[in-house]
């Protein structure tokens, strides 16, 4: 006999989270981060030896790493002609960088795309 307190619950449950697909696509992410930081140049992840995009580049990687569920191999296909070590540190410094303000209200836009709850 089990006590009628025991199989009453008085509360509910609500949990208020939000669950984020990890299916955008590089794309996408690429073409956000272009529209955000009003890049002209839509292929700017392809350019090597340019210091001026390095920082878009490896926050452009983070992202892919963090949202689209990709592999560092397939960030080095998507970005072409670039090593596992050099997207590995890529990967870090576009870490670091998502601390600073400049770089913060990128995130937001990306996760307000693919918010599903």
């Amino acid at each position: 006999m089990i006590h009628k307190s025991i199989t009453e619950e008085p509360y509910e449950y609500r949990s208020y989270r939000h669950i984020y697909r990890r299916d955008l696509s590089p794309e996408t992410i690429i073409k956000t981060v272009t529209d955000t930081f009003n890049i002209q140049i839509p292929d700017f992840v392809k350019l090597k030896y340019n210091r001026s995009t390095s920082d878009i580049k490896a926050v452009s990687v983070f992202l892919m790493r963090c949202l689209s569920n990709s592999s560092y191999k397939d960030i080095c296909k998507t970005l072409g002609d670039i090593t596992l070590s050099q997207t590995a540190k890529l990967n870090t410094k576009g870490f670091n960088l998502m601390q600073k303000p400049k770089y913060k209200e990128l995130l937001p836009l990306l996760l307000e795309k693919i918010k599903v709850a």
